[in-house]
Order: C-alpha cells, then sequence, then structure tokens
C-alpha cells in the first residue's frame, strides 16, 4: 500500500482520501449554513428572512424558530411578526395582476397572472407522485429479498430510506408553493379587487334578487365575497395541484399493479368497478347541485344577519328582537337542512367510491389467486398498499371536483361583481354648476318612489347629480374642475366636499374623521372645531378629539355627527361643499353660529356652497341663488337681486329684513339655555387638554376583548353540550371504534393468508377453489363494512356538528341582539361580522370533521400500538420513541400556533370593518376624492392579513418537515430490524404495514390537533359572546290593559354613561294625554331621557313610573310594547311595505291602508295600475331596499309614523323625528299626532323650536338637568 513518511509517522493514501472527503463535507455544512443576503428592512421594520436565510435553514424552515420561540416566550402583537417578502406584498401584486388586465375573463387573467408559478407547482406534482410511486417500488423489493436470498436486502432498505424521506421534503415544498404562492396571493389579490370595485361601484338603491321569494341586501355582497366566494376561488389554485398527482399516481399505480398481478387481474377489477361509474357519475351531479344551493342559503342567512346588526337599534327600539332572532334562525335552520342533505349526498359519493377500489382489489386478487394457486406476501401487501394509494388518489377527485365547482360558481360571483357598472363620468367642465335641460335619476334596481311635495322632491337627488352618482338621461350637467389654493400643502385631488344625510361618520376617532387623511394643520383644525360648534362637546369627552365615534358614529350624537361631517368638508379644500340639510339637526343658536362662523366665514372664502334645506331662512340673506324644487323638478329659482326684492315685499324695509335675518334664530331658545357655542377661555383650554394628552387617537369604548379566555376544557364542555351531551357522541365514537377494527381486520386476515406458506421454497397452493373464495370472501366483508362505517362515521358527525352549529348560533344571535345598548356600542362591528361570518361557518364546517378524526387517529393509534405489541413487542419501544418525539414537536409548534391564532380576529375584523366603512360612506368618500386614501390603508390591512396567514403555514410547515421526518426515520428502522432478525415477508408486510400507519396517524394526529386549535380558538369567541351579559328578560307581567292613560313620572333620576353623569336628579311629570316638548342644547340628555324611558339605560338612582308601574319592575318586552319611539333617523327593514307595517303579521291590509292614509301617503282609492302599481304607496307588496334607500327621507319618517299609529301605543317618544323633514312636511306631521294620537301622551324632542307651539308644555334641559318646565304659550312668549 503507497504511504507517506512524515517525520516518524506514516500516513496511507487511503488516510488522505479519507480527510479529503471529510474536509469537503464541512465545506458543504458551512457552505449550507451561509446566510444568502443581510437582514432587510421594510418601513422600519424587519422583512421575513426566508429569501436570506441559508439553504439548510431555508429548506429545513428552521429560519422560522425565532418568531415560534417569540410567539411562545412572550405575548405577541401583530406588529412585531416580521414583514412579508416583496413578492407577496399586495401593491407587487397588484403590479403583477396589471399586465394581464384586459386578458379576457377573470380566470385568464389570474392564470397568465401565475402561469411561472404553476409551472413551478407542477414540477413539484411530478416528482412527488414519483416518489410516491417509488416508495412501493422499494417495499416490493423489500419484500421479494425476504422471500428469496436476502442478499440485497439492505440496498432495498437504503432505497426506501431515501424515498420516505424524499417525500416528505418534495411533499412539504409542494405544499409550500401551492399556499405561499398560488394560494394566498389569490386571496390577497382578490380582495383589493373587491376592494377596488366598492370605491368604483355605482350605487344601487334597491335590492339583488336571487330566487323566487328571496331577497338579499345590496350591501352585504361585498362582506359575502369576503368571507367565503374569495376562499373558495382560491382552493383552485392551492389544491388544484391534486387532481395531477391523483391522475400521475392513479397511472403509476395502474402500471405496476398489472406488472405485478398480471393484467388479466388489473382489468377484471377495473371491469367490475365500471358499472358503479355513471352512478358516480349521477352522484356527483346531485352533490354539486345541492352544493350550489346551500352556498346560496348561506348568503342568505349572512345578508339578514348583516341586516339585523345594521339596524339593531331600530330592532331594540320596536322590541323586535323576539321577531328578528326567529325570523334569522328560520333562514339558519334552512340553511342547516340543506347542509344536511349535502352531507348525505357526499356520504354516498364517498360510499360509491370507497366500492370501486374494494371491488378492484377484491376482485383482482381472486382473479390473480386462482389462476397462480397462491398469493404471496410480496403481491398481498404491495399490491394493497398501491391498491390503497390509487383509492386514496380516486376517493379525493370527487370531493375536489365538487370543490373546484364549487370554487368556480364563487369565481363567477366574483368576476360578475367585478363587472358590475361603474360610475362613469358624463359631467361636463364649466366654471361653475350647470344644468341644461337635465333629466337624471336615481341608480336603481327597483323603481324610487318620489311624492309631489317637498319632502321627496329631488333635493337629496339634484346633490347626487352634482356628484355624478346619479344616472344621467337626457341633458348634461357641468361641475365646476378649478381648485382653491391648498392651505396644507400641495392640492387637494378632490373638488367637492359633501356632506350626505345622514351624515357618514368613519369608525375613527373624531380628529381622523375631520382631517380625513390629510396633513394636520393645528391652526386650521381649530379654527375649523370652533366654527363647527365642538369645542364644548369634545371638553366633555374623557379623550377629546381622539374619542372613538363608533360605527356610523354610534359614540355621538345626532347633532354631533352632523357637525363632525360638516367639520370634515369646511377642513377639507374642496371649492365646491354640498349640504345636504346639515342645520336640521342643531338647535337654533347653534346653527346661526355655524351660518355666520362657518358657511358664511372666512374658511369658505373663494368656495361655492350648495346647501338643501327645509329652513332656508336662517341663511337667505347670505344667498346668492335660490332653486325651489317641487314635483322632481325646479318650481322656481332666483337670483341674489330676487331674493333681495322677496324678502323686502315680505318684511316691507331693508333695515328690517337686515333686522329680521340678523335675529331669526336669536331668540329659539330661552336665554337662560347655555348653547354649545364656543367660548375663547374653553377653546385655550381644550387645546391645551389635547396637547398634553397627545395626538394619537385612542379607543375610548375600550371594546371588550374577545380573544378566547377559556380553558380548552371548558370550551370542549361547552361544544359538547351543544351537540347534545354525550350519548351522541358516545354513539360516534363506537362507530369510529368499529370503523378502525374492521380497516384492522383487514391487514390482520391478509397477514394469515399470506403467512400460510413456506419462507422459501417454491409457491404452495392455497388449497381448494373453495378455500381461495372463502378467504377473499371474508377480506371482501371486511372492506364492504369498512366503508359503510366510514360513511356513518362521517354522517353521525355530520350531525352532530349541526346541532352544534344551531345551538351555538341561535344563542350567540339572541346575546348579540338582546345585548345592553352601551355593549352594542362599544364593540366595533368588525367584531360581530367576524364573529358570524367567520368563526361560526369554521364552527360549522371543520370543528367535527377534525374531531371524528381525531378520534379516529387515537383509536388508530391504540389498534396499533396493540397489534404490535401482540406480534413484534420490539417494535414498540421504538414506536414509543417516537411518540415522545412527535409529541415534542408538536408542543413546540400547538404553542407558538396558539399565540398566531389568537390574532386571527386582529387581523381579519379591519378587512370587514373596512369594507363596511366604504359600503356605507361610499358617496361621501368618492365627493371627497378620497378613494385613494382608503385604497392605501387596503393595501396594508390586506399585507396584515396575509402576513399572519403566511407564519401560520410556516409553522404547519415546520412541523411538517420534522414529523415526516421521524416518521420516515421511524419505518426505516422498523424494516431494517426486520432484515437483521431475518423476519418472514408476510410478518414483515404486516409490521411494516403497521409502522407505515403509526408514521401517518401521529402526523395527521398532530395536524388536526393544529386545526382544531383554530376551531376552539373560533367555538371560544363565539362562547364569549354567548355568556357576555345581556338584558334582563325577568321582571313581573304588566297588568292587563296596561298602559291605560299614558302618565309618566320621573322622580330623582341620575343616570350614568360610560362612568359619567347622563341625567342628575331628574324630576318630572307629565300628564295622560298630554304632549309635552323636550328642549335643549346637543349633549344636555335628551336622547339619554328618552333612552331611559326604554330603559335601554339603568338608573344608577330613581326611578320611572308610567301608568302606576315602575318600569323597572317590568318585564322590558311588555315595557317597550307599550312605547313607540320614532328617532331621528328612520330605519326600514329589507322586504315590502307590508312587512315594515305589519311587524307581528298580525293585520288586515285595510288597516295598513287606513294608517298610510292617515299619515298621508296614499289615498284609500286605488288609482294607480290595476294590479302592480310600483310608485304608489297603496301597493302594499312594493319592495323596500336595505335600509329603505330607495325611499325619500321624508317617507321613510311617514311611514314610521304610520307604523306607530297601528301599535297603539300610550306613550310616543320622537327624537327629532322631524329635523330633517321641510316645515310643510312638519307642520302635516304635527296635524297627524294632533288628530290620531289624541289618546296617547306625546313626548317630543325637537331642535325646531316652532314644532312645539301646539304642545302643552316645554321642558328645558341643560348640564343634564331640568332646568325649567314652562307651558308653550309662555315659552313661545320668552322667544318674542
Amino acid at each position: 500500500m503507497p504511504v507517506c513518511r512524515c517525520g516518524c509517522r506514516e500516513i496511507t493514501v487511503a488516510g488522505f482520501d479519507h480527510i479529503e472527503f471529510g474536509l469537503c463535507l464541512a465545506s458543504l455544512a458551512a457552505l449550507l449554513r451561509i446566510p444568502r443576503r443581510p437582514r432587510v428592512f421594510y418601513n422600519g421594520k424587519p422583512v421575513d428572512n426566508q429569501l436570506g436565510a441559508s439553504l439548510y435553514d431555508r429548506y429545513s424552515y428552521f429560519w422560522a424558530s425565532s418568531v415560534q420561540a417569540r410567539a411562545i416566550w412572550q405575548p405577541l402583537d401583530l406588529s412585531e411578526i416580521p414583514s412579508l417578502s416583496h413578492n407577496l406584498r399586495c401593491r407587487i401584486l397588484e403590479a403583477r395582476y396589471q399586465h394581464q388586465k384586459g386578458a379576457g375573463r377573470l380566470w385568464l387573467q389570474q392564470l397568465g397572472t401565475f402561469r411561472g408559478t404553476l409551472v413551478y407547482q407542477w414540477l413539484f406534482v411530478l416528482l412527488k407522485s414519483f416518489m410516491s410511486f417509488a416508495v412501493q417500488v422499494s417495499l416490493h423489493g423489500f419484500y421479494l429479498q425476504l422471500e428469496a436470498d436476502k442478499n440485497k436486502v439492505w440496498a432495498w432498505v437504503f432505497a426506501l430510506a431515501f424515498c420516505l424521506m424524499a417525500e416528505v421534503i418534495v411533499g412539504c415544498w409542494l405544499k409550500s408553493v401551492s399556499e405561499t404562492l398560488l394560494e394566498m396571493p389569490t386571496i390577497a389579490h382578490l380582495t383589493l379587487l373587491v376592494f377596488q370595485k366598492s370605491t368604483r361601484r355605482k350605487i344601487s338603491y334597491g335590492f339583488e334578487k336571487n330566487q323566487p321569494g328571496e331577497s338579499q341586501p345590496l350591501a352585504s355582497s361585498e362582506i359575502n365575497l369576503l368571507r367565503a366566494d374569495i376562499s373558495a376561488v382560491s382552493m383552485i389554485w392551492g389544491f388544484s395541484n391534486n387532481f395531477p398527482i391523483a391522475i400521475f399516481k392513479i397511472l403509476l399505480d395502474v402500471a405496476f399493479l398489472i406488472k405485478l398481478m398480471g393484467a388479466k387481474s388489473i382489468i377484471s377489477g377495473f371491469a367490475v368497478c365500471a358499472i358503479l361509474i355513471p352512478l358516480s357519475t349521477n352522484l356527483s351531479k346531485k352533490r354539486a347541485f345541492l352544493q350550489s344551493r346551500l352556498s346560496r342559503y348561506r348568503d342568505r342567512t349572512m345578508a339578514h344577519v348583516g341586516e339585523a346588526l345594521q339596524g339593531i337599534h331600530q330592532i331594540r327600539f320596536l322590541s323586535l328582537e323576539a321577531t328578528w332572532i326567529a325570523k334569522i334562525n328560520r333562514i339558519r335552520t334552512a340553511e342547516l337542512q340543506q347542509a344536511w342533505k349535502t352531507a348525505v349526498s357526499m356520504g354516498i359519493v364517498n360510499s360509491c367510491v370507497d366500492l370501486g377500489p374494494i371491488l378492484l382489489v377484491s376482485v383482482s386478487i381472486l382473479v390473480y389467486a386462482l389462476e397462480h394457486q397462491s398469493l404471496a406476501p410480496s403481491i398481498a401487501f404491495v399490491s394493497i398498499g398501491l391498491v390503497a394509494d390509487l383509492h386514496a388518489s380516486i376517493r379525493t377527485l370527487p370531493r375536489m371536483a365538487a370543490n373546484i365547482y364549487e370554487s368556480w360558481i364563487s369565481y363567477r360571483r366574483v368576476e360578475d361583481y367585478s363587472n358590475e357598472p361603474e360610475v362613469e363620468s358624463v359631467l361636463g367642465s364649466s366654471e361653475g354648476i350647470l344644468f341644461n335641460a337635465a333629466t337624471f335619476e336615481w341608480p336603481k334596481a327597483l323603481p324610487m318612489l318620489l311624492r309631489s311635495r317637498d319632502t321627496g322632491s329631488g333635493k337629496s337627488l339634484l346633490l347626487a347629480a352634482i356628484l355624478g352618482e346619479a344616472d344621467l338621461i337626457s341633458g348634461e350637467i357641468r361641475t365646476t374642475k378649478r381648485k382653491i389654493e391648498e392651505k396644507l400643502g400641495g392640492t387637494f385631488t378632490g373638488r367637492i366636499a359633501y356632506v350626505s344625510q345622514p351624515p357618514w361618520i368613519d369608525d375613527t376617532s373624531i380628529r381622523d374623521n375631520i382631517i380625513f387623511g390629510l396633513r394636520f394643520d393645528e391652526v386650521r383644525y381649530w379654527d375649523v372645531i370652533k366654527a363647527c360648534a365642538l369645542e364644548q362637546d369634545l371638553e366633555q369627552m374623557h379623550e377629546g378629539d381622539a374619542t372613538k365615534a363608533g360605527f356610523k358614529g354610534a359614540a355621538l350624537s345626532g347633532g354631533q355627527c352632523w357637525r363632525v361631517a360638516l367639520a370634515r368638508a369646511v377642513y377639507s379644500s374642496a371649492s365646491v361643499i354640498l349640504l345636504d340639510d346639515v342645520l336640521s339637526a342643531v338647535d337654533g343658536r347653534v346653527a346661526r353660529w355655524i351660518v355666520e362662523q362657518a358657511l358664511t366665514g372666512p374658511l369658505f372664502e373663494g368656495r361655492t356652497i350648495i346647501l338643501a334645506t327645509h329652513t332656508p331662512d336662517i341663511c337667505l340673506k347670505y344667498a346668492s341663488y335660490l332653486v325651489e324644487l317641487g314635483g322632481s323638478t325646479v318650481k322656481k329659482s332666483m337670483t341674489e337681486d330676487d331674493i333681495r326684492l322677496s324678502l323686502q315685499k315680505k318684511y316691507e324695509s331693508t333695515e328690517q329684513v337686515d333686522k329680521i335675518t340678523e335675529n331669526k334664530r336669536a331668540g329659539d331658545l330661552p336665554k337662560e339655555e347655555i348653547m354649545s357655542v364656543p367660548s375663547p377661555r374653553l377653546s385655550g383650554q381644550l387645546k391645551a387638554s389635547v396637547k398634553a394628552s397627545g395626538t394619537q387617537a385612542t379607543d375610548v369604548l375600550r371594546p371588550t376583548d374577545l380573544a378566547p379566555r377559556q380553558k380548552a376544557q371548558k370550551v370542549y364542555s361547552g361544544y359538547f353540550k351543544a351537540t347534545g351531551g354525550w350519548i351522541p357522541l358516545l354513539v360516534g365514537m363506537t362507530v369510529t371504534v368499529a370503523c378502525e377494527l374492521l380497516s384492522a381486520g383487514r391487514s390482520w386476515w391478509l397477514m394469515r393468508w399470506t403467512s400460510d406458506r413456506p419462507k422459501t421454497g417454491p409457491e404452495v397452493p392455497d388449497g381448494e377453489p373453495s378455500l381461495l373464495k372463502y378467504r377473499v370472501a371474508v377480506y371482501l366483508v371486511l372492506s364492504l363494512l369498512s366503508g359503510v362505517g366510514n360513511t356513518a362515521q362521517t354522517l353521525v358527525f355530520a350531525r352532530l356538528g349541526l346541532a352544534a352549529s344551531q345551538s351555538l348560533f341561535e344563542r350567540m344571535l339572541e346575546a348579540v341582539l338582546r345585548a345592553p345598548l352601551l355593549k352594542i356600542m362599544a364593540v366595533p362591528m368588525g367584531q360581530y361580522l367576524n364573529a358570524f361570518v367567520s368563526d361560526l361557518p369554521s364552527v360549522d364546517r371543520s370543528m367535527t370533521e377534525e374531531m371524528s378524526g381525531i378520534l379516529n387517529d387515537c383509536f388508530h393509534l391504540a389498534i396499533v400500538f396493540g397489534t404490535s405489541f401482540l406480534s413484534a413487542p420490539y417494535v414498540v419501544l421504538s414506536a414509543v420513541i417516537l411518540s415522545v418525539m412527535y409529541f415534542k414537536v408538536a408542543t413546540y409548534y400547538r404553542m407558538s400556533s396558539r399565540a398566531f391564532q389568537k390574532l386571527i380576529p386582529v387581523a381579519q375584523a379591519p378587512v370587514l370593518e373596512h369594507m363596511n366603512s366604504i359600503t356605507s360612506g361610499l358617496a361621501t368618500i368618492r365627493a371627497f376624492g378620497r378613494a385613494d386614501y382608503y385604497q392605501n390603508q387596503v393595501y396594508d390591512l390586506i399585507d396584515q392579513r396575509t402576513k399572519l396567514g403566511w407564519h401560520l403555514s410556516l409553522g404547519i410547515k415546520w412541523m411538517n418537515i420534522r414529523t415526516g421526518i421521524i416518521g420516515a426515520s421511524f419505518v426505516t428502522i422498523t424494516a431494517a430490524t426486520l432484515a437483521l432478525q431475518g423476519a418472514d415477508a408476510a410478518f414483515a408486510g404486516f409490521t411494516i404495514t403497521m409502522a407505515m400507519q403509526l408514521s401517518d396517524v401521529l402526523s395527521q394526529l398532530i395536524r388536526r390537533y393544529g386545526l382544531i386549535s383554530g376551531s376552539l380558538n373560533a367555538v371560544g369567541r363565539v362562547m364569549e359572546f354567548i355568556e357576555s351579559p345581556t338584558e334582563t328578560q325577568d321582571g313581573d307581567d304588566a297588568p292587563k290593559g296596561w298602559p291605560s292613560s299614558g302618565e309618566v313620572r320621573v322622580e330623582d333620576l341620575t343616570v350614568t354613561y360610560r362612568g359619567s353623569p347622563a341625567l342628575t336628579n331628574i324630576n318630572l311629570r307629565i300628564n295622560p294625554r298630554s304632549r309635552v316638548g323636550i328642549v335643549g342644547r346637543t349633549g344636555a340628555g335628551k336622547t339619554t331621557l328618552a333612552h331611559s324611558l326604554l330603559r335601554f339605560l339603568e338608573p344608577e338612582s330613581g326611578k320611572i313610573i308610567f301608568d302606576g308601574v315602575d318600569i323597572s319592575t317590568l318585564k322590558l318586552f311588555h315595557l317597550r310594547q307599550g312605547i313607540s319611539i320614532i328617532p331621528q333617523e328612520p330605519f326600514l327593514f329589507s322586504g315590502t311595505l307590508r312587512s315594515n307595517l305589519d311587524l307581528h303579521s298580525d293585520k288586515q291590509d285595510e288597516e295598513l291602508r287606513n294608517a298610510l292614509w292617515r299619515v298621508g301617503l296614499q289615498s284609500l282609492e286605488k288609482t294607480e295600475k290595476p294590479n302592480n302599481s310600483s310608485g304608489s304607496f297603496y301597493d302594499l307588496d312594493i319592495v323596500i331596499g336595505d335600509g329603505g334607500k330607495n325611499m325619500s327621507h321624508g317617507q321613510r319618517q311617514l311611514i314610521c309614523l304610520a307604523r306607530a299609529l297601528l301599535s297603539r301605543s300610550r306613550l310616543l317618544i320622537f327624537d327629532e323625528a322631524t329635523s330633517s323633514v321641510d316645515r310643510k312636511m312638519d307642520q302635516m306631521i304635527q296635524e297627524v299626532i294632533r288628530n290620531e294620537f289624541s289618546d296617547s301622551t306625546i313626548i317630543f324632542i325637537a331642535h325646531r323650536l316652532s314644532t312645539l307651539n301646539s304642545f302643552d308644555e316645554i321642558v328645558v334641559l341643560d348640564s343634564r338637568r331640568v332646568v325649567e318646565t314652562v307651558s308653550a304659550s309662555e315659552f313661545a312668549a320668552r322667544r318674542q
């Protein structure tokens, strides 16, 4: 042997080779651990380090360990999670999509966007299919060596180890490509597409029709798309690779089966299976049809839930909780019945699919055994493994076909939405605003109901036409294109500012509502606050202008909402300001202050103001042009000189005109009343206090943390109770045990069959054909029973899941609709939406499925351990070690994933809230030109959600690659042990089958445990809603005939609101059948008093006695049935005119028409078309859109008045009910009150003081106290 002498030592050349090989390995290891780039940051935050990690860390997912460790050992915040890589950011995805825009159908555009990634995915698909096949080839070679001379058995052991490891790694990376490069980008891109479309979509004031007798509010369509359709669409890209995998596996497995058993055996088996193809095809079509119907039922349920959440205040005012709960539960029951039909259909389809492989393997083995008179273990176990693989592939095809069909339906829905009409600019350009023979109408799905009177005359429609939100039928409209000098730096993108009716308030802080995305200019900002009379309001709020306004301004009074919306318009730099009756909801002096300080002050210098109002007197002298509408057309128009001349004729002299117009509103309220007109001292104090507290908006509402706090045991217990208790669960467990025993029995029977032969030598016949047929028959029966058991288990757990889902849904719906008013106002709407549209569907679909799988895995694990102990005790020790290693990995994963799963609602709810804000305030957002501002927020919200999904998926893959390698190692060690012992091939086949099942079961068990943890979080959030406080339904029944007269006595009443006094020591007596007006500045406590009468707010002390009964002792239903309230913002529910009038379905049509006639909405004679007069209130079946959008504000108010007439309440409360109607309509309503409610007590909260001239008494509130009660005549005399 060649040697090298070095001093006293001799080193062989072979030694040098070994050293060189070791150094090469060390260099390779070092190369694999070298980071590929330094840490990258985006917007000052670290980016996920996947692309910068070393090759070893990347392909073993070690780079994710640091984030997981942080999630385990310290509380995790969404902002602490590393940012997304550039290829997953929303802006980058949008840029990629723009290159394919216009390429045809939406799916073609996405196909072009992801074509490179799809090629990458399919390469992994081919590799994964080949490695799965190679495992079976390695096992066949291993069994042949055990049957023969065993010379090459170790080569097949190493081949098996390599194939198992490679299959694990390739499978993980295929999943990574499918999820992170296809599925997540699809969800992000389509979510962005829906948001972008929502800002361009033409507003439709009606409804979509789904099926005869069904309707769905338009406002909820975007939520349905975000909730279900986009996730369904993503399955096409994320899971469609299972189709080619299944096809490749089928081709490879069939080819190898033919090689093992011969073409005759396999063709015979397939020929028998072919009988099932027509049946399976028809069943799959039926299942697809049922799935399509189920999607429509789900949309219908969520649409009604969304409408109930939108109109929850009106539901509470009308005491309709029980009605709406019953209505939604009926719809939900129909949905779950359809879900059960779909589950049964899927069970039958699966049974049919299961029957095919059973017949295939049974017939093939029978034909092979009859032909060869023997069945070797290498043939039997490999064939069973191949057929099992074939079975799994075939069984996934119907489910994948159904999922892809469902995804395709969702794709069409998203595409239909993206193709809906958009707002098109039909406005010409001019120096001012010009209408030239213009005829226009509301964009609609239904006819608008416009009446020929001042209310409903078209003022709001005229403003919408200026905004471009109306459909121009003929003529032309021109608006100004000029922009005034921007005082905030730069120019403002929108030329128009708009205050809608009702005002739109975003669910952000008051400051953010006013600034509306512009740069903060402190001087300008406080000038606006002062001009809009908001200083005193802000001083009374704990957080000042950082107070969160709540959904639709729920945390603010009506007047505060109007003034915040006005402040937004004033702060903007738009050259045209459109104001839709901004003065109606504020008291007289505040209105005058707004006119003088805001509308005609320096902040509006150089701007055009268009004010639609019912009360022009207060600002008439400032007007340069007056347009009076009537009958949906212009009745007359007046120039500035004409206005001046008209006023001179009315008041006889120019001096008197000046005097009258100057003081018109000065005496509207008693001198003693303290109005919200700011003072210099107050202004300085407020600025100082806000500066001291900082400028960041904080959430004064402090919503309840909806993350699950219950322990897992408590959540499990609650869920099991919802399923019906332990008996149904025991039935499910019994069926599961039977299924697992039958499945194990098949393998045991095959081992017994194939072991009845010598280990070596020629094959010995199995005996008589009758014995062979007996063995095949037993195997066939066990297989059939196993298939039937699997179907039964699926249906049992599906029934358990539907029962639990129904119970949890009903309880949560009741808890939400009966929650205290303060709770409703405090919890952001996005959290309610997330619970209904995300958490409950998770409970519906995955909870019982994963629970069933976990039970399956646990019993399977027990059987594997039992059989291993009986047949091969030495395997048990390695199995125990394997289980310990598995659960160490699983525990680490579970602890980290739990932290991430708690953030799901934190990431999901803002997306839904943002969509809600856009859809509810779309006209305002577009008018201000702030669509881009909201779009930029969408990018960040989607990226936040995608980031969380990325790290959840990353954790699963981190776990899967480790458990997969551990499982592959265990199977390899088992095979090596069998080779060392020289085990029999049949025994080896049975043992390795159990070992592979053990590895698979442990992997599935850990995966399912992670999934069910997410479902448990959803159940926990649902249960937290269920367990949250609700209004008590206890109390006494109302006495018979109560209320009879309508007397109200308030004694020493003190009410607190969020820890602050809202009413203090109120004493008040209202005589039966009297009419009492309540006046006071905004925030004086008028609405709080009304809410106290209905017990929406419980008193700290004192009591209210209504017709001799302390209302605190009554059941809420009886109390609220005796009181009717008509709020400032009337809300109608989607449906028909009849359903909005006859809330309890107990009135005759003539009663309804009579009530409409009494409020002046229709004639008692039918003068329109004989059958269906769409524009007539005589037709009680005219369709009313969501919220009554296809009616004017005044018409909605009159319908509410007619509803109050039908209720025959003894106490009616009008909360600013006439503030948004003209004086003529106001007078008509007062006439209706005098004539039709003479037997009722009337409490009328008003800012328009002329409304109260004919009332019996006037109660003046100030600083949350009653300062005086005077007669209407004395009150009127003071105003003179």
